[in-house]
């Protein structure tokens, strides 16, 4: 993963408790790009806003669903 994927996962996944200040908002396409890179595949699913990113196959989870803004 890039050193910029790496800040924008630390923008979503960030304790609020840490004190720190992140502003701005995340782009749909730089959202996606960062899941890939972590060896998600994303299926849009039938319609609608929802998008379905099915993990990588190793690691035995179910996939998760996030719905576009």
């Amino acid at each position: 993963m890039s050193k910029s994927h790496k800040a924008r996962m630390y923008q979503l996944l960030h304790d609020a408790d840490e004190n720190v200040s992140l502003s701005g908002s995340m782009k749909w396409e730089d959202f996606v790009k960062i899941m890939r890179s972590m060896v998600f595949e994303d299926t849009s699913m039938s319609s609608g806003s929802s998008v379905r990113f099915n993990p990588p196959s190793a690691i035995h989870q179910k996939p998760i669903a996030f719905h576009k803004r």
